[in-house]
């Protein structure tokens, strides 16, 4: 029977939760895997702009991923993995800028998304985190946020455990989302290290747009290496309580 306070947790039994990990080994192990892709693609390692001739719009390899400043410390290690970020920043954000834009936000501030992937990861944090305190809101995700907690819920931030990828990875330059592959093998090779240098012992996959066949293939391909679920978008338009976003789409 699932926990009724903390739903979809389970013991994780792959042999990568058995090492420990710290952030700057999982910094180190990306940095040279973007390398090697931007080699391989063609992409300018201080601008992010992909060079090709025949594209008619400028795109930009978006960022770096998320890697919470006290990645490791904490178990489970939880890597979410987004659809695509929107917006073109003028250049390549590094790691250390894509830090701060999550941790030196105010909690209020945070949009949708990034509010939802808060109690997504409270949600699978130990129990003193405080998840049973706010499992039961009615109010979505984002308005928790905006007003004081209960206790339990307030002594450390989940995201600072965490760690987040896009499968998209690219943007317009000067504009934003470009929602297509240009190096497809290439992406989804450098997608399925992202999360082999992160050494996740939960992988969650946001959205029901990875129930499609050709996403589900891949996150299966995952599946015999590490806990990978799929869970529901935050922003998705439809409820947002903090029940809402833990509630399992797959397996």
């Amino acid at each position: 029977m699932l926990d009724p306070v903390r739903p979809h947790r389970k013991e994780n039994t792959h042999p990568v939760s058995n090492r420990s990990v710290t952030r700057d080994e999982v910094v180190d192990c990306l940095n040279a895997r973007h390398a090697r892709f931007f080699a391989e693609v063609g992409v300018d390692t201080h601008t992010g702009i992909l060079h090709r001739r025949e594209m008619r719009r400028r795109v930009r390899f978006k960022s770096y991923p998320y890697i919470g400043s006290r990645y490791g410390d904490e178990s489970p290690r939880i890597l979410f993995v987004g659809q695509h970020d929107p917006t073109d920043e003028g250049n390549l954000v590094s790691f250390e800028r894509r830090r701060q834009h999550v941790e030196d936000k105010a909690r209020a501030d945070h949009n949708p998304h990034i509010a939802g992937t808060w109690f997504q990861a409270l949600s699978l944090l130990p129990p003193e985190y405080g998840w049973a305190s706010v499992a039961d809101s009615t109010r979505p995700c984002q308005s928790l946020l905006r007003r004081p907690l209960p206790m339990e819920a307030q002594w450390a931030d989940p995201l600072l455990f965490v760690a987040l990828t896009n499968w998209n990875k690219w943007v317009e330059v000067g504009s934003g989302a470009f929602n297509r592959h240009l190096a497809e093998d290439a992406e989804r090779a450098l997608l399925i290290d992202e999360v082999r240098c992160c050494e996740p012992e939960i992988v969650i996959f946001q959205g029901k747009l990875f129930l499609r066949p050709a996403r589900l293939r891949a996150i299966r391909s995952l599946a015999s290496d590490f806990d990978v679920r799929v869970w529901p978008h935050p922003s998705h338009r439809a409820r947002r309580r903090p029940r809402d976003v833990v509630e399992a789409l797959w397996p």
